[in-house]
């Protein structure tokens, strides 16, 4: 029993032809003229960019989490991941900055109304 498979668009069927036709066997269209390259090492080139997106990814998510707790990791995050090549730790860096941005507001309005309260600035019996 076979597996049918979908049927390629006109569009992929023309990307897969013209990715085959400029690199065959370790021959490389560039600047209209065709030059060697070493296929396992671009490949091993390939293989590092997608494994440091990997690990982008991973740090951004720890550090967007560990924001919940401590304000800190967001700011963090933002200067670690903002130009990141993976697209989804250049959103949480994004999102962080924001979170960071709103919760400090918040603090330093809490901090305020704190101290203004504890030095009696409403109290009554003041002269």
């Amino acid at each position: 029993m076979t597996v049918l498979e979908p049927k390629k668009s006109i569009s992929d069927q023309l990307k897969d032809y013209n990715a085959t036709k400029d690199n065959i066997s370790g021959v490389k269209k560039q600047n209209g003229q065709y030059k060697e390259f070493d296929v396992e090492k671009a490949k091993k080139q390939d293989l590092e960019k997608e494994a440091r997106k990997a690990q982008d990814r991973k740090k951004s998510c720890l550090l967007f989490c560990i924001g919940f707790l401590f304000i800190l990791p967001w700011s963090i995050n933002y200067c670690l991941h903002n130009r990141s090549k993976d697209k989804v730790a250049r959103v949480l860096a994004k999102v962080s900055l924001g979170l960071f941005g709103i919760f400090a507001t918040l603090f330093v309005i809490c901090l305020t109304c704190l101290i203004v309260y504890l030095t009696g600035f409403n109290d009554p019996n003041r002269a």
